[in-house]
């Protein structure tokens, strides 16, 4: 058996890299042609620029095409495995359909496991820089940035500078009920760790929808609403946050009072994404004991077939449902992978008849 599995998972290994390869590749060519080349013949951008967003582009690239790569590994071989009687041969020495994927999935859940952190720690940096290199690329734009705090306090800011810790234009709504009670307008905002420093502003003061003070000030400080640093990073989509970002931000967005539905989808999505490939090898090699024999044209087809059903209909339907409150963020990023593992156990559960 250590003989057989090492033959299996040399394999095994050697087609899904190469179908990793493949469809990487594919997914590449098809955005530079949909997309980025655009950007390249536009002119706005420099060809240094456009290279290096391809480049930070590529770690997506790689995420999106495992659970391809994982399933069209199995379907290939596995039928390789049919067509060439060595499956027959395997089976007269009385070794199952699951002693037979067991190294394909020994393997598999190492790749999901290492994928989880690629995903978190290259993925996520690599989307934020590529989206600072076309932000170099366009005008630059205020962030004009709006959130809720705390006791009825609404904040507006045109533009937050990380690197002088200052702040432009910040205007502060307090509200009692439905009631405007206060107005504070300030031209720049230092900060401290739990101090902002307003300068150069004016406050209002309201009773009852009428205005009974107006009071300019040159320096005024308040204790600091929120953290500079976790309000320019909700600037960010969560794909482009680590894990531990976005943990960060739906815990202080929870202490405010604000929606967080798609930092907890995309927390979760990042855990069980990876994991689509083991549910491929579920799914691949039962199919490839039916498929088989078709070779591997059929192979490619059926692949791209059950991506679109996973990706195109089942991650993003549910994945939206989550976003819209309908469902469980841990629901609704697991149960694809749920559903296409059950579908998958009992094809493999059907095929140990027919193998």
């Amino acid at each position: 058996m250590r003989i057989l599995d090492r033959y299996i998972l040399r394999e095994y290994l050697r087609t899904f890299l190469l179908g990793l390869l493949f469809f990487v590749g594919l997914v590449i060519i098809v955005r530079l042609f949909d997309k980025e080349l655009g950007r390249l013949l536009s002119g706005n951008m420099p060809f240094t620029d456009w290279l290096r967003l391809v480049i930070y582009h590529a770690p997506e690239r790689v995420m999106q095409a495992i659970p391809a790569a994982s399933m069209l590994a199995p379907l290939f071989m596995v039928g390789r495995f049919s067509r060439s009687n060595e499956l027959t041969a395997m089976k007269s020495a009385g070794i199952s359909i699951y002693r037979i994927i067991a190294p394909m999935l020994g393997v598999t859940l190492l790749v999901s496991l290492s994928a989880i952190i690629f995903n978190d720690q290259v993925v996520s940096r690599a989307n934020w820089t590529a989206k600072q290199l076309e932000r170099r690329s366009r005008s630059p734009k205020d962030r004009n940035i709006f959130f809720k705090g705390q006791e009825g306090r609404f904040y507006y800011i045109q533009r937050i500078d990380m690197r002088s810790r200052t702040m432009r234009r910040l205007t502060l709504y307090e509200l009692n009920g439905d009631e405007l009670r206060l107005e504070v307008f300030a031209d720049t905002v230092r900060w401290d760790d739990d101090r902002w420093t307003l300068l150069n502003g004016w406050s209002r003061h309201f009773e009852g929808g009428t205005e009974i003070e107006f009071q300019p000030f040159e320096l005024y400080e308040i204790q600091a609403p929120v953290r500079p640093d976790l309000l320019a990073g909700s600037d960010a989509r969560p794909s482009e946050m680590t894990y531990a970002a976005l943990s960060q931000l739906v815990k202080y967005k929870k202490s405010v009072g604000q929606v967080t539905r798609k930092e907890r989808v995309e927390m979760h999505h990042k855990i069980a994404y990876p994991f689509a490939a083991m549910v491929a090898v579920f799914i691949g090699a039962p199919l490839a004991i039916y498929f088989g024999q078709l070779g591997a044209a059929s192979a490619f087809v059926i692949t791209m077939f059950i991506q679109f059903l996973y990706w195109g209909i089942a991650l993003a339907t549910f994945e939206a449902l989550g976003e819209n409150g309908r469902l469980p963020a841990v629901v609704a990023c697991w149960l694809p992978n749920l559903i296409f593992a059950a579908i998958g156990v009992f094809l493999l559960w059907q095929a140990r008849r027919k193998a």
